[in-house]
């Protein structure tokens, strides 16, 4: 019995701590281990893990990336909570640490200081976000300064308790409903990890401007509607289909429903 107390004492302890690119690698890596195991009981319904990358593709197209981590547009206050939301269902990350990690990847981009540049970091790292970043809080100013930082800061630390009470609530609610979020998940983490490799090591696509990184893939930009990497690095704000996809339409969710016409 009291070996079984400090074993809890001690697993608390650990994840009580846990900084923030731990707290992403083991939700990373427990949906892609629940999506395994519910692959084999659900393997039928094999259209699912489908939908839900591409719904994922969507929010981290229009939330995470776009509005939280570039800050592309402004977004009509009512609809920020939908889209905190959507962030936290892609399982990439807090918000804050998300945008910390990818703005500090534009600034660095494929230098030693690039936090998960294939050039310096090892696959099997960046595959499991399984590197410690050492990214400054001063790329996400902005972010510590708006009326919803509370809720940031409170996802940030408690990231991977939010993860757990989704997927017993989900798997309570229907084991289906759980294979839905983290299979969606989980494809869409290799998706982001493809273009990342694929591209950077300028494997697939092409690179319109020398002076610039990454490469315009066709392919992954057909497979995942982000594949103009190229043109993102050029022009990191700029949410038009015609500059940053070919095959997807984020562009309109983001004019019709999301942003603030007024400014």
């Amino acid at each position: 019995m009291v070996k079984i107390n400090l074993i809890k004492m001690f697993i608390m302890s650990y994840f009580k701590n846990l900084k923030e690119w731990q707290q992403t690698s083991f939700v990373i890596l427990m949906n892609q281990v629940l999506f395994f195991t519910c692959l084999c009981f659900y393997y039928k319904l094999w259209y699912l893990p489908i939908i839900s990358m591409y719904c994922c593709g969507f929010y981290w197209e229009v939330a995470l990336h776009r509005y939280f981590a570039h800050t592309s547009y402004v977004a009509i206050p009512s609809r920020i909570p939908l889209l905190c939301v959507m962030s936290f269902l892609i399982g990439q990350g807090s918000i804050l640490s998300w945008s910390n990690v990818h703005r500090h990847h534009h600034k660095h981009a494929d230098t030693p200081n690039d936090p998960h540049s294939p050039f310096y970091v090892p696959v099997w790292r960046i595959m499991t976000s399984f590197f410690p970043n050492k990214c400054e809080s001063i790329y996400v100013r902005n972010l510590l300064k708006v009326s919803y930082r509370n809720y940031l800061s409170f996802e940030n630390r408690y990231y991977w308790l939010m993860w757990i009470t989704l997927w017993i609530c989900s798997y309570l609610i229907s084991p289906k409903l759980l294979f839905f979020f983290v299979s969606g998940a989980a494809l869409w983490w290799w998706s982001v990890v493809a273009v990342n490799i694929f591209s950077h090591r300028l494997i697939l696509g092409s690179r319109p401007d020398e002076n610039k990184v990454a490469t315009n893939s066709k392919l992954i930009n057909l497979l995942t509607g982000i594949g103009n990497h190229h043109n993102h690095h050029a022009d990191p704000t700029n949410y038009s289909d015609k500059r940053t996809n070919e095959f997807f339409i984020y562009e309109y969710p983001i004019r019709w429903f999301f942003m603030d016409r007024r400014h």
